[in-house]
């Protein structure tokens, strides 16, 4: 089988400095499982490149940092929930405060104010009506004025 090697996996460049996906990553986990658990691709020998990218690799790190801190809240967030839901008073806001994850929650403002009335359609008209009146009424003087040199 032809095989190609000279080009980043992810991003398809060539001419970039590749690094192979069995590599272990600065925290000794390897890039092959940083892919498969953010993309579920999982990458053989057997077929085009095994290499990626340095810039794919850097966005590979925030990937799984993203993807990790996501199931970590989940996580915590459930266990909380399971807590709450059997009754326990052992949620303390110590709890929160000394987990990675800071909650902030403020009492919600609702306003009390009236709603507005609804108009009908004859005091629309009628509203309109002075309006538009109004309006000619200063359009004429302007007019006026004009005509007189003022």
């Amino acid at each position: 089988m032809y095989y190609l090697a000279n080009f980043c996996r992810i991003c398809i460049k060539t001419d970039v400095d590749l690094v192979d996906v069995d590599s272990d990553d600065v925290d000794s986990i390897k890039l092959q499982k940083k892919l498969e658990e953010c993309t579920e691709m999982v990458i053989n020998r057997e077929s085009l490149s095994t290499k990626i990218c340095t810039l794919c690799i850097k966005k590979l790190r925030i990937s799984y940092e993203f993807h990790n801190m996501c199931k970590r809240s989940t996580s915590l967030l459930q266990g909380l929930l399971t807590e709450l839901m059997s009754n326990t008073n052992k949620i303390t806001a110590d709890n929160f405060m000394n987990s990675e994850i800071r909650v902030s929650l403020s009492q919600l403002k609702i306003s009390q104010h009236n709603p507005r009335k609804r108009i009908t359609k004859t005091e629309r008209c009628s509203i309109l009506k002075s309006l538009l009146s109004q309006q000619n009424s200063m359009d004429n003087t302007l007019l006026n004025n004009i005509q007189k040199g003022v």
